[in-house]
Protein backbone atom coordinates (compact mmCIF):
# COMPACT_ATOMS: atom_id res chain seq x y z
CA UNK A 1 0.00 0.00 0.00
CA UNK A 2 1.07 3.59 -0.34
CA UNK A 3 2.28 5.16 2.87
CA UNK A 4 0.78 8.44 4.10
CA UNK A 5 3.08 11.24 5.18
CA UNK A 6 2.54 13.84 7.88
CA UNK A 7 2.10 16.67 5.40
CA UNK A 8 -1.18 15.56 3.86
CA UNK A 9 -2.67 18.12 1.49
CA UNK A 10 -6.44 18.21 1.77
CA UNK A 11 -7.29 20.96 -0.72
CA UNK A 12 -6.65 20.26 -4.42
CA UNK A 13 -7.04 22.22 -7.60
CA UNK A 14 -10.00 21.09 -9.68
CA UNK A 15 -9.63 20.31 -13.37
CA UNK A 16 -10.68 23.16 -15.60
CA UNK A 17 -13.74 21.64 -17.24
CA UNK A 18 -16.00 18.66 -17.70
CA UNK A 19 -17.96 18.01 -20.84
CA UNK A 20 -21.22 16.06 -21.19
CA UNK A 21 -21.28 12.35 -21.94
CA UNK A 22 -20.76 12.72 -25.68
CA UNK A 23 -17.56 12.46 -27.64
CA UNK A 24 -15.96 11.78 -30.96
CA UNK A 25 -13.50 8.93 -30.48
CA UNK A 26 -11.15 9.85 -33.34
CA UNK A 27 -9.06 12.92 -34.10
CA UNK A 28 -10.71 15.51 -36.32
CA UNK A 29 -8.64 15.16 -39.47
CA UNK A 30 -10.88 17.39 -41.54
CA UNK A 31 -13.88 16.62 -43.73
CA UNK A 32 -16.42 13.92 -43.06
CA UNK A 33 -15.44 11.47 -40.34
CA UNK A 34 -15.03 8.00 -41.93
CA UNK A 35 -16.35 4.80 -40.41
CA UNK A 36 -14.64 3.61 -37.24
CA UNK A 37 -11.78 1.20 -37.63
CA UNK A 38 -10.14 2.83 -40.63
CA UNK A 39 -6.44 2.25 -40.13
CA UNK A 40 -5.29 5.82 -40.77
CA UNK A 41 -7.53 7.02 -37.94
CA UNK A 42 -5.68 5.03 -35.31
CA UNK A 43 -3.98 6.98 -32.57
CA UNK A 44 -0.22 6.89 -32.43
CA UNK A 45 -0.05 6.84 -28.64
CA UNK A 46 -2.64 6.18 -25.98
CA UNK A 47 -1.93 6.66 -22.27
CA UNK A 48 -4.32 4.94 -19.86
CA UNK A 49 -4.39 6.22 -16.29
CA UNK A 50 -6.11 3.55 -14.17
CA UNK A 51 -6.77 5.23 -10.83
CA UNK A 52 -8.49 3.13 -8.17
CA UNK A 53 -8.95 5.55 -5.30
CA UNK A 54 -12.02 4.30 -3.47
CA UNK A 55 -9.85 4.05 -0.37
CA UNK A 56 -7.80 6.30 1.88
CA UNK A 57 -5.69 7.49 -1.08
CA UNK A 58 -8.57 9.28 -2.79
CA UNK A 59 -7.31 12.84 -2.18
CA UNK A 60 -3.71 11.93 -3.10
CA UNK A 61 -4.89 10.44 -6.38
CA UNK A 62 -7.08 13.47 -7.11
CA UNK A 63 -4.11 15.72 -6.40
CA UNK A 64 -2.01 13.62 -8.79
CA UNK A 65 -4.49 13.97 -11.65
CA UNK A 66 -4.77 17.70 -10.99
CA UNK A 67 -0.98 17.93 -11.21
CA UNK A 68 -1.01 15.86 -14.39
CA UNK A 69 -3.47 18.30 -15.98
CA UNK A 70 -1.02 21.16 -15.41
CA UNK A 71 1.60 19.46 -17.58
CA UNK A 72 1.53 18.41 -21.21
CA UNK A 73 -1.85 17.29 -22.52
CA UNK A 74 -2.67 16.57 -26.18
CA UNK A 75 -5.39 18.42 -28.01
CA UNK A 76 -8.54 16.60 -29.04
CA UNK A 77 -7.38 16.65 -32.66
CA UNK A 78 -3.95 15.17 -31.86
CA UNK A 79 -3.01 11.58 -32.53
CA UNK A 80 -2.07 11.10 -28.90
CA UNK A 81 -4.76 10.67 -26.26
CA UNK A 82 -5.16 10.30 -22.49
CA UNK A 83 -7.94 8.04 -21.13
CA UNK A 84 -8.64 7.91 -17.39
CA UNK A 85 -10.44 5.27 -15.35
CA UNK A 86 -11.32 7.03 -12.10
CA UNK A 87 -12.98 5.73 -8.96
CA UNK A 88 -12.81 8.01 -5.93
CA UNK A 89 -14.37 7.97 -2.49
CA UNK A 90 -16.27 10.99 -1.18
CA UNK A 91 -13.54 11.40 1.43
CA UNK A 92 -10.57 9.45 2.73
CA UNK A 93 -12.77 7.91 5.46
CA UNK A 94 -16.19 7.73 3.75
CA UNK A 95 -16.58 4.26 2.28
CA UNK A 96 -20.33 4.14 2.90
CA UNK A 97 -21.29 6.53 0.10
CA UNK A 98 -21.09 4.66 -3.18
CA UNK A 99 -19.65 6.53 -6.16
CA UNK A 100 -19.64 5.80 -9.88
CA UNK A 101 -16.38 4.73 -11.48
CA UNK A 102 -16.04 6.59 -14.77
CA UNK A 103 -13.90 6.56 -17.88
CA UNK A 104 -13.12 9.96 -19.30
CA UNK A 105 -10.85 11.48 -21.90
CA UNK A 106 -8.68 14.40 -20.88
CA UNK A 107 -7.36 16.94 -23.39
CA UNK A 108 -6.83 20.66 -23.92
CA UNK A 109 -9.18 22.92 -25.86
CA UNK A 110 -8.25 26.58 -26.37
CA UNK A 111 -6.03 26.46 -23.32
CA UNK A 112 -8.63 24.82 -21.07
CA UNK A 113 -8.41 21.30 -19.64
CA UNK A 114 -11.45 19.28 -20.67
CA UNK A 115 -12.71 15.99 -19.28
CA UNK A 116 -15.15 14.18 -21.55
CA UNK A 117 -17.00 11.50 -19.59
CA UNK A 118 -17.32 8.50 -21.87
CA UNK A 119 -18.61 5.69 -19.68
CA UNK A 120 -20.13 5.29 -16.21
CA UNK A 121 -20.18 2.12 -14.14
CA UNK A 122 -22.93 1.38 -11.58
CA UNK A 123 -22.09 2.86 -8.19
CA UNK A 124 -23.60 -0.07 -6.28
CA UNK A 125 -21.35 -2.74 -7.76
CA UNK A 126 -17.86 -3.77 -6.68
CA UNK A 127 -15.61 -2.04 -9.21
CA UNK A 128 -12.29 -3.71 -8.48
CA UNK A 129 -12.95 -6.98 -10.29
CA UNK A 130 -11.17 -8.56 -13.26
CA UNK A 131 -14.25 -8.20 -15.45
CA UNK A 132 -14.45 -4.45 -14.78
CA UNK A 133 -10.77 -3.97 -15.62
CA UNK A 134 -11.26 -6.02 -18.79
CA UNK A 135 -14.44 -4.14 -19.72
CA UNK A 136 -12.72 -0.79 -19.20
CA UNK A 137 -9.71 -1.68 -21.32
CA UNK A 138 -11.84 -3.28 -24.04
CA UNK A 139 -13.94 -0.11 -24.20
CA UNK A 140 -10.79 1.94 -24.64
CA UNK A 141 -9.29 -0.41 -27.21
CA UNK A 142 -12.49 -0.49 -29.28
CA UNK A 143 -13.15 3.24 -29.27
CA UNK A 144 -9.55 4.45 -29.31
CA UNK A 145 -7.55 2.06 -31.50
CA UNK A 146 -3.88 2.90 -31.25
CA UNK A 147 -0.55 1.63 -32.50
CA UNK A 148 0.84 2.10 -28.98
CA UNK A 149 -0.74 1.66 -25.54
CA UNK A 150 0.75 2.41 -22.14
CA UNK A 151 -0.74 2.30 -18.65
CA UNK A 152 -0.16 3.89 -15.28
CA UNK A 153 -1.87 2.05 -12.42
CA UNK A 154 -2.32 3.83 -9.08
CA UNK A 155 -3.78 2.40 -5.87
CA UNK A 156 -2.63 0.22 -2.99
CA UNK A 157 -0.66 -2.96 -3.68
CA UNK A 158 1.52 -5.64 -2.10
CA UNK A 159 2.95 -7.30 -5.19
CA UNK A 160 2.34 -11.02 -5.77
CA UNK A 161 0.73 -11.68 -2.34
CA UNK A 162 -2.64 -13.39 -2.98
CA UNK A 163 -5.72 -11.30 -2.29
CA UNK A 164 -7.36 -13.86 -0.02
CA UNK A 165 -4.32 -14.34 2.22
CA UNK A 166 -4.69 -12.94 5.74
CA UNK A 167 -1.68 -12.36 7.92
CA UNK A 168 -3.22 -13.45 11.21
CA UNK A 169 -0.30 -12.31 13.35
CA UNK A 170 -0.88 -8.71 12.17
CA UNK A 171 -4.68 -8.98 11.91
CA UNK A 172 -4.64 -7.50 8.42
CA UNK A 173 -4.99 -8.53 4.79
CA UNK A 174 -2.48 -7.56 2.12
CA UNK A 175 -3.95 -5.62 -0.78
CA UNK A 176 -2.42 -7.67 -3.61
CA UNK A 177 -3.16 -5.14 -6.40
CA UNK A 178 -5.61 -2.28 -5.99
CA UNK A 179 -7.94 -1.66 -3.06
CA UNK A 180 -11.61 -0.79 -2.97
CA UNK A 181 -12.74 -0.26 0.62
CA UNK A 182 -16.12 -1.16 2.06
CA UNK A 183 -17.12 -0.33 5.63
CA UNK A 184 -20.85 -0.68 5.05
CA UNK A 185 -20.73 -3.63 7.44
CA UNK A 186 -19.35 -3.87 10.95
CA UNK A 187 -16.22 -5.52 9.56
CA UNK A 188 -14.13 -3.54 7.09
CA UNK A 189 -13.54 -5.23 3.76
CA UNK A 190 -11.17 -4.65 0.89
CA UNK A 191 -11.74 -5.77 -2.68
CA UNK A 192 -8.66 -6.25 -4.81
CA UNK A 193 -7.05 -8.23 -7.63
CA UNK A 194 -4.45 -10.95 -7.73
CA UNK A 195 -1.59 -10.14 -10.08
CA UNK A 196 -2.64 -13.09 -12.26
CA UNK A 197 -6.18 -11.70 -12.52
CA UNK A 198 -4.73 -8.35 -13.49
CA UNK A 199 -2.56 -9.89 -16.21
CA UNK A 200 -5.36 -12.02 -17.64
CA UNK A 201 -7.72 -9.01 -17.81
CA UNK A 202 -5.45 -6.96 -20.07
CA UNK A 203 -6.81 -7.36 -23.64
CA UNK A 204 -4.10 -5.49 -25.53
CA UNK A 205 -0.32 -5.52 -25.47
CA UNK A 206 1.12 -2.60 -23.51
CA UNK A 207 4.39 -0.90 -24.29
CA UNK A 208 4.81 -0.20 -20.59
CA UNK A 209 3.12 -0.27 -17.21
CA UNK A 210 4.02 2.30 -14.56
CA UNK A 211 2.97 1.07 -11.11
CA UNK A 212 2.40 4.03 -8.80
CA UNK A 213 1.72 1.67 -5.92
CA UNK A 214 3.70 -0.26 -3.35
CA UNK A 215 5.89 -3.33 -3.66
CA UNK A 216 5.32 -4.03 -7.37
CA UNK A 217 9.03 -4.20 -8.23
CA UNK A 218 9.24 -7.95 -7.67
CA UNK A 219 10.49 -10.79 -9.83
CA UNK A 220 7.17 -12.62 -9.37
CA UNK A 221 5.08 -9.73 -10.72
CA UNK A 222 7.49 -9.03 -13.56
CA UNK A 223 7.34 -12.66 -14.61
CA UNK A 224 3.53 -12.81 -14.60
CA UNK A 225 3.36 -9.66 -16.74
CA UNK A 226 6.20 -10.51 -19.14
CA UNK A 227 3.83 -11.25 -22.03
CA UNK A 228 1.50 -8.33 -21.30
CA UNK A 229 4.00 -5.51 -21.51
CA UNK A 230 7.48 -4.68 -22.77
CA UNK A 231 8.64 -2.65 -19.79
CA UNK A 232 7.63 -2.01 -16.19
CA UNK A 233 8.39 0.91 -13.87
CA UNK A 234 7.88 -0.03 -10.22
CA UNK A 235 9.21 0.18 -6.70
CA UNK A 236 10.50 -2.83 -4.72
CA UNK A 237 9.58 -0.99 -1.50
CA UNK A 238 6.40 0.81 -0.59
CA UNK A 239 5.54 4.17 -2.20
CA UNK A 240 4.68 7.32 -0.27
CA UNK A 241 1.06 8.41 -0.70
CA UNK A 242 2.02 11.48 -2.77
CA UNK A 243 3.11 9.07 -5.50
CA UNK A 244 5.07 9.71 -8.67
CA UNK A 245 5.79 13.07 -10.28
CA UNK A 246 2.69 13.66 -12.43
CA UNK A 247 3.55 17.16 -13.66
CA UNK A 248 6.00 15.90 -16.28
CA UNK A 249 4.31 12.56 -16.89
CA UNK A 250 2.43 13.51 -20.06
CA UNK A 251 5.55 14.89 -21.70
CA UNK A 252 7.58 11.84 -20.73
CA UNK A 253 5.06 9.27 -21.96
CA UNK A 254 3.42 10.98 -24.93
CA UNK A 255 6.39 12.67 -26.51
CA UNK A 256 7.42 11.80 -30.07
CA UNK A 257 9.34 8.55 -30.27
CA UNK A 258 9.73 6.01 -27.49
CA UNK A 259 8.26 6.84 -24.08
CA UNK A 260 10.89 8.26 -21.73
CA UNK A 261 10.56 5.75 -18.92
CA UNK A 262 13.98 6.52 -17.49
CA UNK A 263 12.81 10.12 -17.23
CA UNK A 264 9.71 8.96 -15.32
CA UNK A 265 12.00 7.15 -12.87
CA UNK A 266 14.32 10.12 -12.49
CA UNK A 267 11.43 12.55 -11.95
CA UNK A 268 10.02 10.33 -9.21
CA UNK A 269 13.39 9.92 -7.53
CA UNK A 270 14.06 13.66 -7.69
CA UNK A 271 10.67 14.35 -6.11
CA UNK A 272 11.46 12.01 -3.21
CA UNK A 273 15.23 12.40 -2.96
CA UNK A 274 14.94 14.22 0.37
CA UNK A 275 12.49 11.66 1.77
CA UNK A 276 12.16 8.01 0.74
CA UNK A 277 11.97 6.19 -2.59
CA UNK A 278 13.13 3.17 -4.54
CA UNK A 279 12.42 2.85 -8.25
CA UNK A 280 13.48 0.64 -11.14
CA UNK A 281 12.79 0.07 -14.82
CA UNK A 282 12.56 -3.52 -16.05
CA UNK A 283 12.81 -4.95 -19.57
CA UNK A 284 10.38 -7.87 -19.49
CA UNK A 285 11.85 -9.49 -22.59
CA UNK A 286 14.61 -10.92 -20.37
CA UNK A 287 12.34 -12.51 -17.78
CA UNK A 288 12.34 -15.95 -19.42
CA UNK A 289 16.13 -15.87 -19.65
CA UNK A 290 16.30 -14.96 -15.97
CA UNK A 291 13.90 -17.79 -15.09
CA UNK A 292 16.07 -20.32 -16.95
CA UNK A 293 19.18 -19.24 -15.06
CA UNK A 294 17.36 -19.24 -11.73
CA UNK A 295 15.99 -22.72 -12.42
CA UNK A 296 19.55 -23.95 -12.76
CA UNK A 297 20.74 -22.15 -9.61
CA UNK A 298 17.76 -23.23 -7.52
CA UNK A 299 18.20 -26.79 -8.77
CA UNK A 300 21.78 -26.74 -7.54
CA UNK A 301 20.63 -25.41 -4.14
CA UNK A 302 17.22 -27.04 -3.56
CA UNK A 303 15.11 -25.38 -0.85
CA UNK A 304 18.18 -23.62 0.51
CA UNK A 305 16.10 -20.45 0.51
CA UNK A 306 14.41 -21.77 3.68
CA UNK A 307 17.78 -21.59 5.46
CA UNK A 308 18.31 -17.90 4.64
CA UNK A 309 17.88 -15.60 7.64
CA UNK A 310 15.81 -12.51 6.95
CA UNK A 311 18.07 -10.44 9.19
CA UNK A 312 20.98 -11.10 6.83
CA UNK A 313 19.23 -10.07 3.59
CA UNK A 314 18.46 -6.64 2.19
CA UNK A 315 14.88 -5.95 3.24
CA UNK A 316 12.30 -3.83 1.41
CA UNK A 317 9.64 -4.14 4.12
CA UNK A 318 8.07 -1.43 6.23
CA UNK A 319 4.51 -2.68 6.80
CA UNK A 320 5.01 -6.33 5.79
CA UNK A 321 7.71 -8.99 5.89
CA UNK A 322 7.62 -10.64 2.46
CA UNK A 323 9.86 -8.65 0.11
CA UNK A 324 13.65 -8.91 0.10
CA UNK A 325 16.33 -8.23 -2.48
CA UNK A 326 16.27 -10.75 -5.33
CA UNK A 327 20.02 -11.08 -5.86
CA UNK A 328 20.90 -10.87 -2.18
CA UNK A 329 18.61 -13.83 -1.42
CA UNK A 330 20.29 -15.91 -4.13
CA UNK A 331 23.75 -14.97 -2.86
CA UNK A 332 22.77 -15.96 0.68
CA UNK A 333 21.39 -19.27 -0.64
CA UNK A 334 24.95 -20.27 -1.44
CA UNK A 335 25.14 -19.51 -5.17
CA UNK A 336 28.69 -19.73 -6.47
CA UNK A 337 30.57 -16.76 -7.93
CA UNK A 338 30.17 -18.32 -11.37
CA UNK A 339 26.41 -18.64 -10.88
CA UNK A 340 26.13 -15.07 -9.64
CA UNK A 341 28.21 -13.75 -12.55
CA UNK A 342 25.92 -15.56 -15.00
CA UNK A 343 22.89 -14.15 -13.20
CA UNK A 344 24.34 -10.63 -13.23
CA UNK A 345 24.79 -10.80 -16.99
CA UNK A 346 21.02 -11.10 -17.42
CA UNK A 347 20.21 -8.64 -14.63
CA UNK A 348 22.27 -5.94 -16.32
CA UNK A 349 20.01 -6.22 -19.36
CA UNK A 350 16.77 -6.65 -17.45
CA UNK A 351 17.11 -3.87 -14.87
CA UNK A 352 17.62 -0.86 -17.11
CA UNK A 353 17.51 1.70 -14.32
CA UNK A 354 17.56 1.50 -10.53
CA UNK A 355 17.89 4.04 -7.78
CA UNK A 356 17.22 4.24 -4.07
CA UNK A 357 17.44 6.71 -1.24
CA UNK A 358 19.74 5.51 1.59
CA UNK A 359 16.71 4.62 3.69
CA UNK A 360 13.05 3.88 3.24
CA UNK A 361 11.51 5.12 6.49
CA UNK A 362 13.06 2.70 9.02
CA UNK A 363 14.71 0.37 6.48
CA UNK A 364 18.32 0.92 5.45
CA UNK A 365 18.92 0.37 1.71
CA UNK A 366 22.55 -0.60 1.08
CA UNK A 367 23.61 0.47 -2.41
CA UNK A 368 25.86 -2.54 -2.96
CA UNK A 369 23.01 -4.92 -2.15
CA UNK A 370 20.27 -3.06 -4.03
CA UNK A 371 19.61 -5.04 -7.22
CA UNK A 372 16.44 -3.03 -7.95
CA UNK A 373 14.15 -6.07 -7.74
CA UNK A 374 12.62 -8.01 -4.87
CA UNK A 375 11.69 -11.65 -4.29
CA UNK A 376 9.68 -13.47 -1.66
CA UNK A 377 11.74 -14.90 1.19
CA UNK A 378 9.88 -18.01 2.41
CA UNK A 379 10.08 -18.99 6.07
CA UNK A 380 9.74 -22.29 7.84
CA UNK A 381 6.33 -22.41 9.46
CA UNK A 382 4.70 -20.10 6.90
CA UNK A 383 2.87 -23.09 5.46
CA UNK A 384 -0.16 -21.26 4.08
CA UNK A 385 1.77 -18.55 2.25
CA UNK A 386 4.47 -20.99 1.10
CA UNK A 387 1.73 -23.17 -0.41
CA UNK A 388 0.38 -20.15 -2.24
CA UNK A 389 3.86 -19.36 -3.49
CA UNK A 390 4.48 -22.82 -4.85
CA UNK A 391 1.56 -22.24 -7.22
CA UNK A 392 2.91 -18.95 -8.63
CA UNK A 393 4.12 -18.82 -12.21
CA UNK A 394 7.60 -17.82 -11.06
CA UNK A 395 7.95 -20.74 -8.66
CA UNK A 396 6.59 -23.20 -11.23
CA UNK A 397 9.16 -21.95 -13.75
CA UNK A 398 12.14 -21.93 -11.38
CA UNK A 399 11.48 -24.31 -8.49
CA UNK A 400 12.53 -21.95 -5.70
CA UNK A 401 10.28 -23.94 -3.36
CA UNK A 402 9.83 -27.64 -4.07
Amino acid sequence: MKKSTLAFILSIALLSGCNPDSYSPFPNLGGEVPERGVEELEYEKLLILYLEGYNNLTFDIQKNISEFSQGYLPKKSDKQAVLVYSHNAMSKVDWHTKTEPVIYRMYTHYGEVIRDTLFRFPADEVALRPEVLRKSLNFIRKNFPSTSYGMLFSSHATGWIPKDYTLKSEDMSPFSLGAEYDNSTSINKEYNLDITEFAEAIPMHLDYIVFDCCLMGGVETNYVLRNCTDKIVASPTEVLSEGFDYLGLGERLLREGEADLIGVCEDYYSKCADSYATVALYDCSYMDELADKCKSIFGNHPNQVLEVKSSEVQSYNFSFDYHYDFRDIIAKMGASQEELADLDETMEKLVIYKKSTPRFINVTIEAERYSGMSMYLPRKGWNELNDYYMDTDWNKATGLLR
